[in-house]
């Protein structure tokens, strides 16, 4: 057990509090003397890439200008590591300077991580985490219904009861991809702007202290990782992120591939999660539906003699042809709206939320699905006045039409 800093989570919760306090202090002196030593579990900082100037959550592309590219990870027979063309070829300057700074004796050459930096961790499909965090969401519902016993005999009594069960939650695990993109859930590496350079645990703040922090090569690490447009994670200092800022040493390598700003990387470099995500969202209801409903069950019915029937009840099953044939893009919207504020935690009454579900009904006939989407998460994510912004909203609607269907 570290005297000063926490190696693990093991620890009483006052020790832990205390000894995080220290870590954070000791960063904290770090962060004046560098700038690019980022606290990215601070404010707006915590959706780094995963969001754009709206914090409308997106993913990444993988295609046109800005595309994933192989890092390498100096371990035999493992698949190569891959982020962000630009950023694979900052960090492959910034191996390079180590390796000549090594070879010229100007760092330390015993040092196991800033010697010669191998990668360990980089870019992680969202869809694939979040495809993860859906499945155990999916069988924690099922087990709820099958709990409750109320069986169902179509997907529309399906619905309440999965409404149900959503009404019921606290929705610390988001189910849908745009609100997992945005949640703690999903890691700075879904962004393919981040490399890790090591694999210790980041829970262990004596290992932070011992292996980076007190190393002979941290300052020459910290600033030559500004020098190429890098970010040092303060909670995690292993992890470089890209500067994708405005003057960042980032911006020149990302002008090679004719993306020039941090809007561009933005746009062209990701697209709107929801877009993305909502045929599977449609998808993965019916599944569910499948998957929950009972082979078969009986029901007993009173007759007017007195006797008493018993019915073998089927529930329907549908193809997803049949799915989407009976319930419409709009019936989905609409679920999908009501969850999205429940995982946003909003604090938008029923009638707002009604309101609302009125002018994505409108925006959808006018402009089609994804625009429809756009405007839900805009409302979702900026920090309206609720009651106040309304008026304002309404009054733009005739100009969301130039809502991009990226």
């Amino acid at each position: 057990m570290g005297t000063y800093y926490a190696e693990n989570s093991n620890e009483s919760t006052v020790n832990l509090f205390d000894k995080r306090r220290v870590y954070s202090g000791r960063m904290q002196f770090f962060q004046r003397q560098y700038k690019n030593i980022v606290d990215f579990n601070f404010a707006e900082k915590q959706f780094y890439g995963r969001v754009d100037r709206q914090f409308i959550p997106r993913v990444l592309r993988n295609s046109g200008r800005i595309l994933l590219k192989d890092i390498g990870n100096g371990q035999t027979g493992t698949i190569p590591h891959q982020a962000v063309n630009f950023v694979v070829d900052a960090f492959k300057d910034l191996q390079q300077q180590f390796n000549k700074c090594a070879m010229l004796g100007k760092i330390n050459t015993e040092d196991p991580y800033l010697t010669t930096l191998k990668v360990y961790n980089a870019y992680s499909d969202p869809m694939v985490l979040h495809g993860g965090s859906t499945q155990s969401l999916q069988n924690s519902i099922r087990a709820y219904i099958q709990a409750a016993a109320v069986p169902f005999k179509n997907f529309d009594e399906f619905m309440v009861q999965l409404d149900s069960y959503w009404d019921q939650q606290e929705m610390t695990v988001p189910y849908t991809l745009p609100g997992f993109v945005k949640s703690r859930y999903c890691p700075i590496m879904a962004s393919g702007l981040a490399i890790e350079i090591a694999d210790l645990d980041p829970n262990n703040d004596q290992e932070k202290i011992d292996m980076f922090v007190n190393s002979k090569n941290w300052s020459f690490y910290v600033n030559a990782c500004r020098s190429y447009g890098f970010m040092v994670d303060k909670n995690i200092p292993w992890r470089l992120v890209a500067d994708i800022g405005p003057g960042s040493a980032m911006m020149p390598y990302a002008a090679r591939y004719q993306v020039y700003g941090t809007d561009q990387i933005l746009t062209m470099g990701y697209t709107y999660a929801h877009n993305r995500y909502f045929n599977n969202f449609k998808i993965n209801l019916l599944l569910l539906y499948n998957l929950t409903k009972l082979k078969n069950y009986t029901e007993t019915e009173m007759c007017s003699d007195g006797s008493i029937t018993t019915n073998i009840i089927s529930p329907q099953s549908y193809t997803l042809s049949d799915f989407q044939r009976l319930y419409s893009d709009m019936y989905i919207i609409k679920k999908y709206l009501n969850l999205r504020f429940k995982e946003e935690e909003s604090s938008f009454t029923a009638s707002d939320i009604q309101l609302l579900v009125d002018d994505v009904e409108e925006l959808y006939n006018v402009y089609g699905l994804n625009r429809a989407l756009t405007l839900i998460e805009i409302i979702l994510n900026k920090p309206f006045d609720y009651r106040g912004s309304w008026t304002y909203i309404k009054a733009r609607r005739e100009a969301l039409h130039d809502i991009s269907d990226t």
